[in-house]
């Protein structure tokens, strides 16, 4: 159908050629060939496939630049990992690339990637905890559609993805001192590096440096064996702090004391050390003077302090590397899920949610009905409500224990001298020894709590829909409820008003000694209670009574890509654009534009120092800068003003 521009006399038709062709459905192609015979056409709703308009004797050809493309739909821009958001959408019939663009909520300036195929992209270098607008479109060979959503999707990139806290009554240390404070917090990015912030004085923060607290997020020392990219989970004791890596390592730093870092030795230090096996592990906790560990295997482990019994190895022997818990009562070397350690005691949850504790007992913190204490795992008694297989969670505290079932009911038991059972009793001299089902008159229920974490006085939980109740001693208004008492008996909504928190945005908790922090589900933290030593990372050490948002993270800094050059490739429409390696710098993204333009186009996200530019104009100059990111920055654009290169020259 499509010839040569001027076609033979007779016919009262020319058009130019397309600049680029695609198939025309028969349909089109029959009704075009039966009207160019005709005396009189005029063809003025007929869209083709052709581009650029003739008339000649009156008729008029009318052609469009292709045939219409829709906005996609059904685009998603879930929340959900470090610096960046991935986007998805429906893919188009008539789309070959999409392209997205993003910016800041609030901002005027949009940034847009390169074209690519496939329905789904991923945005990086974004900030943190802040919202982002995007939308996407798609095009063809001859036409671009347009945007869509009509109203950008609006998503914010998060960046912890787990946190721990502790601190507990140390007897070596003197209380009436007001900088004797062992709290510490830790927490891991959704990339996998961790930080420590608070006390210090023993290493525990992972910082080789001589400073007795640190207030604000820092990144643990990635000399020896973390990276900043290997860290899936992390736990903290007393006076020390242990991360679990992605190939199932362990690794601690601290105070050594009692052998709580498992290497082998009781020589303290301020750098991950290795702990001291062969055995591959896939869950870990640290509380008191002691670490626990569960295999990928199921089997249980424990080193440190141990004249507790709190290793449940059968004996009150110090154990300075990882020595595996007792099997003879009920845990196999397969069958454990979790293990949770306590200041004084040790529980374990099985594979089919049965609870098993161990021990310092004196308050009936291990749950078997008594108040002996026990030297092997022993079972939770299953007479109040709990069953051998209805545990779904636990969480070892001071001197008190609690968990929630499977069908979402939450109980606890030991020590309840400030009312942290959450049963609206307090007695000192005496605790609970089985479990008691925690108070559901103010907002628990009998089947909507989802989590429970129990501090060394105190303990929160998590409902189902993402609100946050605390309970236990107030002294320093840790609980961060609307409540003057020194103690609170049952369960009590806290403040989110003013605050990051809301009713329904809470993803998880932490209880420490005398402070609690929560993380929301978009990754944003905020702590409160007992601050002297910056254990709630908002940069001070004054208390807060109220949930306060912790600041972001240390940046590890790094400069922009120096020696940006754009240069000519054998294709006429291409550039090689390079720059110089950063070092600590895990990705650069470059961006372009025409010449006196103002919209840049922008890259997505790669490795290496040399990318190369395609679908560009050949003989137009073209403006170039460059940046690079790691997992906590991204570099401003360089250079200033940019480089300029032009193809086909």
């Amino acid at each position: 159908m499509w010839g040569r521009d001027g076609w033979p006399s007779g016919h009262a038709l020319t058009a130019s050629r397309p600049a680029a062709m695609r198939t025309v459905p028969l349909a089109w192609a029959l009704l075009v060939c039966a009207v160019a015979g005709m005396s009189v056409v005029n063809l003025a709703t007929v869209e083709a496939t052709f581009t650029g308009q003739t008339e000649a004797s009156g008729n008029q050809v009318t052609a469009a630049a292709s045939f219409t493309l829709a906005a996609p739909a059904g685009v998603s821009a879930p929340s959900g990992w470090e610096s960046g958001v991935p986007l998805a959408w429906n893919s188009l019939d008539d789309a070959d690339e999409y392209q997205v663009r993003y910016r800041a909520d609030g901002a005027t300036e949009w940034f847009e990637t390169e074209w690519e195929t496939g329905a789904q992209a991923s945005i990086a270098g974004l900030v943190n905890n802040e919202v982002y607008e995007f939308s996407v479109r798609g095009r063809n060979a001859l036409r671009t559609g347009e945007w869509g959503p009509a109203s950008p999707l609006t998503a914010m990139p998060r960046q912890w993805a787990q946190m721990s806290t502790a601190g507990g009554e140390d007897p070596e240390d003197d209380w009436s001192a007001p900088s004797a404070s062992d709290e510490h917090t830790c927490a891991v990015t959704v990339s996998g590096r961790a930080y420590c912030w608070g006390d210090n004085r023993y290493g525990q923060l992972g910082v080789d440096a001589d400073t007795d607290h640190i207030p604000t997020p820092t990144p643990v020392d990635t000399t020896t064996g973390l990276t900043d990219t290997n860290v899936v989970d992390i736990t903290v004791g007393w006076h020390h702090s242990c991360a679990l890596t992605g190939d199932g390592q362990v690794w601690c730093w601290g105070r050594n004391n009692s052998g709580q870092l498992g290497d082998g030795s009781t020589g303290s230090s301020a750098i991950p050390t290795a702990v001291d096996t062969n055995a591959t592990f896939a869950q870990i906790s640290a509380n008191g003077w002691h670490t626990c560990a569960v295999t990928t295997a199921g089997a249980a482990y424990c080193w440190g302090w141990n004249a507790g019994a709190t290793i449940g190895d059968g004996t009150t022997t110090q154990r300075n590397a990882p020595t595996a818990v007792s099997t003879g009562t009920g845990l196999t070397d397969t069958n454990v899920d979790s293990v949770l350690a306590g200041d004084e005691h040790t529980c374990a949850l099985t594979v089919d949610g049965q609870a098993y504790c161990w021990g310092s007992n004196a308050f009936g913190q291990v749950g078997d009905g008594t108040t002996t204490w026990r030297l092997t795992p022993t079972a939770v008694a299953t007479t109040t409500g709990l069953s051998p297989t209805n545990v779904a969670q636990l969480s070892a505290g001071g001197r008190h224990t609690c968990a929630v079932t499977d069908a979402g009911r939450a109980y606890c038991w030991g020590a309840r001298w400030n009312g942290q059972l959450g049963d609206g009793t307090q007695h000192t001299d005496e605790g609970l020894t089985t479990p008691t089902p925690v108070l559901t008159d103010s907002g628990l229920t009998a089947t909507n709590v989802a989590s429970v974490s129990a501090g060394t006085h105190h303990t929160c939980a998590l409902t189902t829909d993402g609100a946050a109740y605390c309970w236990g001693r107030n002294l320093r208004n840790h609980l961060g409820v609307d409540d003057d008492g020194l103690s609170v008996l049952s369960p009590t909504p806290v403040i989110t008003d003013g605050t990051d928190l809301t009713g329904t945005n809470v993803g998880s908790l932490a209880s420490g000694y005398k402070y609690t922090c929560a993380m929301t589900t978009a990754g944003r933290v905020s702590c409160w209670g007992r601050n002297d030593s910056g254990q709630l990372g908002d940069g001070s050490t004054g208390r807060r009574d109220v949930p306060t948002s912790m600041i972001a993270a240390t940046a590890v800094p790094i400069r922009a890509p120096q020696d940006l050059n754009a240069s000519a490739t054998d294709f006429p429409t291409s550039l090689r654009v390079s720059h110089s390696s950063v070092e600590g710098a895990d990705q650069y993204q470059v961006r372009r534009r025409l010449q006196g333009s103002t919209n840049w186009t922008t890259s997505s996200w790669f490795q290496g120092t040399i990318r190369n530019i395609s679908n560009l104009e050949a003989g137009e100059t073209y403006e170039f800068s460059v940046r690079a990111r790691n997992d906590h920055v991204t570099t401003d654009w360089a250079p200033e003003p940019p480089v300029t290169g032009t193809p086909g020259s």
